[in-house]
């Protein structure tokens, strides 16, 4: 699967980025895109459902915060993969 990438004015738009969910074997989860955005991001949680929804809202806020900043808007989609530590 391959990330698409779309830049604007003032805008960079990524789809089909890749969110891949591991597992440290104790129950607890993480979630990490090897995309490359204009800030760092990831997200956690003791489920799987946990870490997905903690790195979308971590993402939002950076989203929110970057564009307070540089005035850019950052949007992109997921697309959550389990990786064989999470299965």
């Amino acid at each position: 699967m391959k990330c698409f990438l779309i830049v604007l004015d003032n805008m960079v738009k990524k789809e089909n980025c890749v969110a891949h969910v591991e597992s440290n074997g104790n129950g607890y989860y993480s979630v990490y895109c090897e995309e490359q955005f204009p800030f760092g991001f990831f997200g956690e949680g003791g489920s799987i459902e946990e870490a997905k929804q903690d790195f979308i809202a971590v993402f939002e806020a950076f989203c929110a915060d970057h564009l307070k900043r540089t005035g850019e808007v950052v949007e992109a989609t997921f697309t959550f993969v389990l990786e064989e530590s999470a299965r």
